[in-house]
């Protein structure tokens, strides 16, 4: 904030030479974007402006809405524009709007950087006023973006979003829907400032921020507008003012550095480098928002504009925070983060850096450039190949360590909450909670507990084989492979498992829960002499587990991770693994559901099994909630007294532990 200072007005040739600053670098992007887009991406990028700058009828598979607001202001289309709508959609008939209703058109995201990739989608952000919107103009305007989606997504295959933003209510930071998760409520004026850095400007009016000079007051704004205006500035009302940004408060850095954190339950890869450069905002403010680090590059420099790389420079500014800190740790998961984030796949470094400059893409030669620089070898990526490999436990403890990234990150966040919780007084105890809880319940790696898989599982899969056998290191165990057991012998050397374990049953709920084993799947079992688990017992009760836990998975709600952990559903299997024991439990395997989204498995003696599920219903209970528990003895126990017998012991326990609770209770007020 200036207090008070007297900012000097900007002069015209100041002005000249940012508005050519700033449309070279949006030049650059545009051209970036569009050396790596495929032949149907190129087309669409030019078609879309004029989809929304007129109305089309005749288009095969589009669904016309010809009374929708259209056209873009400033917006006249040129040949490729022409050329590509000619190509996408031969056949269209235009029905111009009579006037102009979107202010500006912009896409957002990794489009024009390093991170770009053939998965990349189009979100685009509509900015319209409001004002000159009815609720009907609204609602048609909204049908034709929906419906131009999906055409484009099914005949096209390109995916691409359409979001529209109200001019004052942006100005103000009162985001409406920004991606598909809502994250510009989340995010407040840290959404700004990403849209600031990474937006490129497709058509219609630009944003007035960018010809603001770097570190500009955000008080002296207005008054800078107003002068502006004032002066006449040429070519004025090709801008648009979206706001002033330079600073954010201490308060949107914690919130948002929150929300990353829980968003990183169902996308951990993608959240790293965003969690990386919020807690470097945090933790270290004076170094500045980094869209106004991209501003004073673009307007103060006088390098190649292609040279300026938003992504490159997001990932510098969260690796040289945990560098700065000493941090190492975090600094390997960065550039696991970045390299993963640009597309190239791990096998692809050794090439990288060895091949001569010349002979890469101008992509590869800036991404080799930075692990040089680094100072990494082809061998030294190995643990980020880990990450890819097809054995499932390398796999995992790298994965791991991605995990536990997040958890040390809520717990310096907690600690710092501690410490300044005052200053954050929308951030409660609870909401804290209730974000630990979901962290260590989604990444943490306890015995018994069984995981959901992070990564997805080739969808292909038609035949399943569960083998008992060695694995490389020579651990025995059970390994679970995509294919028949011929096709798996003939690539032993090369086919790897989908998962190694060493219980059975965690297994086989692993394949339930992640919805790798589907009924009248073609499965084959083998195991080996001594080794107690046959291929009837095994089907049944992986019929079992898809009945009681299949398709099913209970969602928390934020008073089920602020009371007491209890279950939900259980599935209770006496005498499994063991020979024929009529009239007698021997042993217990106990999955488990809980009101936190996890899933567990308790091997354990009968008696000691009664008294924990007695004690789990009873909790469950005192917290109001209802158990589903099925009891489902193995087929080849050849004995169905077994279900009865441990339902009718679970009772006695119950009766006996009730009466125990009693008499300690009269006692105590006896000695009152």
């Amino acid at each position: 904030m200036s207090g008070g200072m007297v900012v000097p007005p900007l002069s015209p040739e100041q002005v000249k030479r940012q508005r050519y600053r700033f449309d070279m670098f949006n030049v650059a992007r545009i051209y970036g974007a569009v050396s790596l887009f495929s032949s149907a991406e190129n087309t669409v990028f030019g078609a879309v402006p004029l989809l929304l700058h007129a109305n089309y009828s005749g288009i095969e598979g589009l669904k016309p809405v010809l009374d929708a607001p259209a056209g873009i202001y400033n917006f006249t289309p040129r040949e490729l524009h022409l050329k590509a709508l000619a190509e996408i959609a031969p056949d269209a008939a235009r029905h111009p709007a009579p006037e102009p209703k979107i202010i500006s058109l912009a896409l957002i995201g990794s489009l024009g950087t390093v991170a770009q990739t053939h998965k990349s989608d189009f979100d685009y952000i509509l900015f319209i006023d409001k004002r000159e919107f009815s609720q009907m103009d609204l609602f048609s305007l909204k049908r034709k973006l929906t419906a131009i989606e999906q055409w484009l997504f099914l005949r096209h295959r390109v995916e691409a979003h359409f979001f529209l933003q109200d001019i004052s209510e942006f100005r103000l930071n009162l985001f409406g829907e920004t991606d598909r998760e809502n994250v510009g409520s989340a995010l407040g004026k840290l959404f700004k400032d990403e849209f600031y850095r990474t937006a490129i400007w497709v058509a219609g009016r630009k944003p007035l921020w960018w010809i603001i000079p770097p570190d500009y007051p955000e008080m002296e704004a207005a008054g800078l507008y107003a002068a502006l205006r004032r002066q006449g500035m040429e070519g004025l009302d090709e801008y648009i003012d979206l706001g002033h940004l330079i600073y954010a408060e201490e308060e949107e850095f914690f919130g948002a550095a929150l929300w990353q954190i829980n968003k990183a339950l169902g996308s951990p890869f993608k959240s790293v480098l965003k969690m990386g450069l919020l807690e470097s905002y945090l933790f270290n403010p004076l170094a500045g928002l980094l869209c106004e680090e991209v501003k004073r590059r673009v307007l103060d420099s006088t390098g190649p504009m292609e040279e300026i790389d938003p992504y490159i420079m997001m990932f510098e500014r969260s690796n040289g925070y945990y560098v700065q800190r000493g941090m190492m740790k975090e600094v390997t998961l960065m550039k696991w983060a970045f390299i993963l984030k640009t597309g190239i796949e791990p096998d692809d470094i050794d090439r990288l850096l060895r091949t001569r400059t010349e002979m890469l893409s101008s992509k590869e030669q800036v991404l080799a450039a930075i692990m040089k620089r680094w100072g990494w070898q082809g061998d030294e990526a190995n643990d980020l190949q880990q990450l890819f490999a097809h054995d499932p436990q390398r796999r995992l403890n790298s994965l791991g360590k991605l995990y536990r990234y997040f958890i040390d990150a809520y717990i310096r966040l907690s600690d710092y909450q501690k410490t300044n919780g005052e200053k954050l007084t929308y951030i409660t105890r609870d909401d804290m909670t209730v974000l630990g809880r979901k962290l260590f319940t989604h990444f943490e790696q306890v015995p018994g507990k069984v995981a959901f898989f992070h990564r997805a599982i080739p969808a292909d899969v038609q035949k399943l084989s569960l083998f008992f056998e060695k694995s490389i290191k020579g651990e025995r165990g059970w390994a679970l492979y995509s294919g028949s057991p011929s096709e798996v012998t003939a690539g032993l050397s090369t086919v790897q498992p989908l998962n190694r374990m060493k219980s059975l049953v965690e297994m086989m709920v692993w394949m339930i829960i992640n919805a790798i084993w589907k009924p009248g799947m073609k499965f084959y079992f083998r195991t080996e002499k001594g080794i107690p688990y046959y291929l009837a017992d095994v089907e049944y009760l992986l019929n079992q587990l898809h009945v009681h836990f299949g398709g099913y998975r209970y969602e928390p709600s934020r008073g089920d991770y602020l009371g007491e952990r209890t279950i939900v559903r259980a599935l209770v299997i006496p005498n499994f693994g063991l020979a024929e024991s009529p009239g007698e439990i021997r042993r217990i395997d106990m999955i488990l559901h809980d009101s936190w989204g996890e899933f567990r498995h308790l091997r354990m003696a009968t008696n000691a099994a009664l008294m924990e599920m007695a004690e789990m219903l009873s909790r469950a209970e005192r917290a109001g909630q209802k158990v589903d528990l099925r009891i489902s003895a193995p087929p080849s126990q050849n004995d169905p007294r077994l279900e009865r017998e441990f339902e009718y012991s679970l009772a006695k326990t119950r009766e006996a532990q009730e009466y125990q609770t009693i008499r300690l209770r009269k006692a105590t007020l006896d000695l009152n």
